[in-house]
């Protein structure tokens, strides 16, 4: 099942910081390290006590993905 980037962000009560394209959502992720890089994927940036997912966006980027939920836009730094 996939749903598009905006019907997620309604879901989440979440407020999209920009927008570009509309793709499904195929994969949800959460660990940069086993990311699928395709525009289907959404990463999720969680902060933790010990990592903070936010440091990984830029990197994710570059390698193609488009889609992010964050908990703090200003560690945005794409």
């Amino acid at each position: 099942m996939s749903a598009s980037f905006r019907q997620i962000a309604t879901v989440s009560k979440g407020e999209i910081l920009q927008f570009r394209t509309e793709h499904a959502v195929e994969q949800l992720l959460t660990d940069s390290r086993v990311a699928v890089f395709s525009e289907t994927a959404l990463f999720f940036a969680i902060s933790g006590k010990t990592h903070d997912g936010h440091r990984f966006l830029k990197d994710l980027y570059e390698k193609g993905i488009r889609q992010f939920v964050v908990e703090n836009e200003k560690l945005v730094d794409l």
